[in-house]
């Protein structure tokens, strides 16, 4: 067996919380591979959304781990409890689980966790679809006004250094902010929706189900108040950079707009945010930690990101639950001064908000995060960067330094 579907099996579990990180699992996954769990597993679970059912905790068939609704966790408790089980050389008592026998056979098999993966497969052929509209120039400038959580929360560094000047006020970066929001040209909007049609087709032949509940609204822009980013998001509002909006930027337009799309997804739903974090090892707090002020200072304002989430670093030998930050190394000084030359990705353990530490100190750094691309100033963008790939490109189209998370996005319907 390949070890790629081992550290595919234990994310799977982990994601659904049967064990923990540190479990040792090698003969649990092989045993379950040698079955015909492995079908349950890595064939059924393909295009797998987590639709859940609602029913009453005690008696809904199928609710195998007892959690009271049914689900793809109940084909993974299935899968574990049966493994686990062969290699005791034990068999498992109906009685024990009389959930389980979803197929109603009168015994539990990997049968059933195949007969659930089926069934919610078929449960998410509801067409999901990218609903969205443009907004002419005056509703663009102000619905970027309209963010003054955002705005009003810039450091004096951020302002500094997008102006160029020292000591910028807020007011003077809102007018500039203002004259950067231009209006859409004809061709523009049709390249835009050619775009989410492609990118449409790609979601309705793999069967992804994602909680596009909310109207998508683009606004064109320089984006030099943002520091000459191909996009940003703020709310339900996508902002493309109107260099970027060209033909001969077809494929990367694409991108852009569905790593977009995700920043969207992860505001409006707190739990498909949970889930995608889930599946790197991060946790989502319940709100922004209060970083001291000469920390705070330093910490670079993006509009995609709430530094809200943890996980867990090696560094210096012991492990640490850290934020991780997109970080100022030097304050402006002059004009010319480039903040993206002057940041850097660090690490702030959790239970010391004034340490900080740089990504390199961490020795499991990129086998927390993974090494599908280098864009980690926050684990918001490397997420949405993971999520383009696999929308884009499924399991297969493209090599992956580490497939196992676009095995999890595709497969298990973290896709939701």
């Amino acid at each position: 067996m390949r070890n790629g579907d081992i550290i595919f099996i234990k994310k799977l579990l982990i994601f659904y919380g049967e064990i923990g990180e540190s479990m040792e699992l090698n003969k649990i996954i092989k045993s379950a591979i040698s079955s015909a769990l492995a079908f349950s597993m890595l064939g059924s679970i393909y295009n797998l959304d987590l639709i859940s059912v609602n029913a009453a905790v005690s008696t809904i068939k199928g609710d195998a781990n007892g959690d009271g609704v049914l689900r793809a966790s109940d084909a993974a408790f299935i899968a574990k409890t049966l493994a686990e089980a062969s290699i005791a050389g034990k068999k498992i008592n109906l009685e024990d689980y009389p959930n389980a026998d979803f197929n109603e056979d009168g015994k539990i098999t990997a049968a059933d966790a195949a007969s659930i993966a089926k069934y919610l497969a078929n449960k998410s052929l509801e067409k999901c679809e990218i609903k969205f509209r443009f907004a002419d120039k005056s509703e663009g400038i102000s619905l970027k006004m309209g963010n003054e959580n955002y705005l009003d929360n810039m450091s004096q560094q951020d302002l500094n250094y997008r102006m160029q000047k020292n000591d910028t006020t807020l007011d003077e970066y809102k007018e500039y902010s203002k004259a950067q929001i231009l209006e859409f040209t004809a061709e523009q909007k049709k390249l835009i929706s050619d775009a989410i049609a492609e990118i449409q087709k790609q979601i309705d032949s793999n069967r992804y189900k994602l909680p596009l509940n909310e109207e998508l609204i683009f606004i064109n822009t320089t984006a030099e108040d943002e520091l000459g980013s191909y996009g940003y998001t703020l709310q339900n509002q996508i902002y493309l950079s109107n260099t970027l909006v060209s033909k001969s930027n077809s494929s990367l337009l694409k991108k852009i707009i569905t790593h977009e799309i995700f920043h969207c997804l992860t505001r409006s739903n707190p739990q498909f945010k949970k889930d995608m974090y889930k599946i790197i090892g991060f946790s989502v707090a319940d709100e922004e930690p209060d970083f001291p002020q000469n920390i705070k200072e330093n910490i670079i304002s993006n509009p995609d990101v709430k530094y809200d989430s943890y996980a867990t670093f090696t560094i210096n030998g012991k492990k640490r639950n850290c934020y991780m930050v997109w970080y100022l190394t030097k304050p402006f000084e002059k004009e010319g001064d480039d903040l993206l030359s002057w940041s850097s990705t660090v690490l702030i353990p959790t239970d010391n908000l004034s340490e900080i530490y740089y990504k390199d100190d961490a020795s499991d750094f990129w086998e927390v995060i993974g090494k599908n691309t280098e864009y980690v100033t926050a684990a918001e963008e490397c997420l949405a960067e993971n999520f383009a790939f696999a929308i884009l490109f499924g399991k297969n189209g493209i090599k992956y330094n580490s497939p196992e998370i676009i095995w999890i996005l595709t497969y298990i319907g973290a896709l939701l």
